[in-house]
């Protein structure tokens, strides 16, 4: 059977590539293919399969099950045009914001405890009531990606505000801040969080990514969990602006003591799980993967920063492929 599989690049990616050789042996072909290879009028895509060592075209009918990425849902009319033939792995429907989500999950007994602080930043008022009861907060756009226009503002003693920005920090007299706010935040809509101390012994911010797929079962498993590390930045654990990334069982092994660094693993593993089923409840829709940020402060306590529905896979692609391989299985007999 013909899986779908759907991707900006008109030309195919390496892991389309490493999808379809995997899915071979399970009795399955990839079509790779981009939105303007779909001719809405014939119901046929133009796309590429992988025959002996390359990509050839051809021409076939819609498959009925299509591995969507979620930044091509930008192309609606296509969209709207598949989803009528196919399942579809990724929706728009009911798209959760960060600021929603904390929301959402404080109302929840289960996760409660693993909630941030958060409020929205709708104006100077809110946002020195914000600051004054929680001292040290970030502050980010709410469609904020890799960690752009995202501070971290701390109350010092003598009525001075350190603002810390990537790897820059400023200070500036509490008079200053209507200022920074009418600067930096008011034009834009943001959502304000008490600052969670996740950092290693050497100050450096981090976080735990726990990404999970389905498998052939069509349930949540973790594909992997690994720590992100801001070397040198000021408020996040962003890779892109410099900063590495450590295997999480041994990060968490090496800097706590062995039985409170499996109970901290035990508990991401619980929390991601729970999570992802909790992210499709609230959406009404089925997800193909998820990539959680999880931030631990030094007490072991566990917070949820973000649900990714489009999360970064290039520290993955096995581990990826050979779930999603097995998980397209699980469509065919359910979904096709």
């Amino acid at each position: 059977m013909i899986i779908g599989f759907m991707r900006n690049p008109k030309r195919p990616i390496a892991l389309a590539k490493l999808i379809s050789l995997i899915a071979k042996p399970k009795g399955m072909e990839v079509l790779y293919f981009c939105a303007d290879d779909v001719n809405i009028n014939t119901n046929k895509i133009n796309g590429f399969i992988f025959v002996g060592d390359k990509w050839r075209r051809i021409e076939t009918e819609i498959p009925k099950i299509i591995d969507v990425s979620y930044f091509c849902l930008k192309h609606s009319k296509v969209i709207r045009h598949l989803e009528k033939h196919a399942f579809l792995t990724a929706s728009n429907k009911n798209r959760i914001s960060k600021e929603k989500l904390q929301y959402k999950l404080a109302e929840d007994p289960e996760f409660e405890e693993n909630v941030i602080p958060s409020a929205a930043c709708s104006s100077i008022h809110t946002f020195e009531q914000f600051l004054t009861r929680y001292k040290n907060i970030v502050v980010k756009p709410i469609s904020s990606q890799r960690g752009v226009g995202v501070y971290k503002i701390s109350v010092n003693n003598a009525r001075k505000i350190t603002i810390g920005y990537n790897k820059t920090s400023e200070e500036i007299a509490y008079e200053e801040l209507e200022d920074f706010y009418n600067n930096k935040l008011k034009d834009k809509k943001h959502v304000m969080q008490k600052y969670v101390a996740s950092s290693t012994p050497q100050g450096d911010p981090f976080d735990c990514r726990v990404h999970l797929e389905k498998n052939g079962q069509g349930k949540w498993v973790i594909a992997k969990k690994y720590i992100r590390i801001g070397i040198g930045q000021k408020i996040i654990s962003n890779v892109n602006q410099g900063g590495g990334v450590a295997d999480a069982k041994v990060f968490l092994k090496a800097n706590n003591q062995p039985d409170i660094a499996k109970k901290m693993l035990t508990e991401l593993d619980q929390l991601g799980l729970k999570l992802a089923n909790k992210m499709e409840e609230l959406r009404g829709v089925e997800l193909a993967n998820l990539g959680l940020d999880i931030g631990i402060e030094n007490d072991g306590s566990l917070y949820v920063f973000e649900a990714n529905t489009a999360p970064d896979i290039s520290r993955l692609k096995a581990e990826v492929a050979m779930y999603r391989t097995d998980y397209y299985k699980y469509l065919i007999e359910h979904k096709a």
